[in-house]
């Protein structure tokens, strides 16, 4: 439970993790220790992901820029609206908020400010 300013309890933000990448696979596991954050490890086919982010409402979806999957991104855009979508790239070390605003991510810890910048 984490509480704000005034000490009241906020409710932990949803973070759907799509794919099972290295990159993926070691943020999913930074960010469960954040304990503002419930994360969802979306691992499997992505056939029918709009449905599936639907039903799980995240605040955020997190996924990674160099794979191939990435491609599937303008649909989900046109299927998901209202959802931030992040991508990551480990060349660079480079974070794309897809309300098109580029951002540097170093760690789970700045992910989370991305998160709380966009999401409000």
């Amino acid at each position: 439970m984490t509480r704000d300013r005034e000490g009241d309890v906020q409710k932990p933000r949803t973070i759907a993790i799509l794919g099972d990448s290295l990159l993926m696979a070691g943020l999913g596991a930074s960010m469960r220790d954040q304990d503002a954050l419930q994360v969802l490890q979306i691992k499997d086919d992505w056939q029918d992901l709009p449905e599936r982010l639907a039903a799980l409402h995240p605040d955020a979806v997190i996924f990674d820029l160099d794979t191939a999957e990435a491609g599937l991104l303008l649909n989900l855009l046109t299927q998901c609206y209202g959802l931030l979508f992040l991508g990551l790239g480990i060349v660079g070390n480079r974070a794309v908020a897809f309300s098109s605003h580029a951002h540097t991510a170093l760690s789970a810890s700045d992910l989370v400010g991305l998160i709380e910048r966009e999401v409000g």
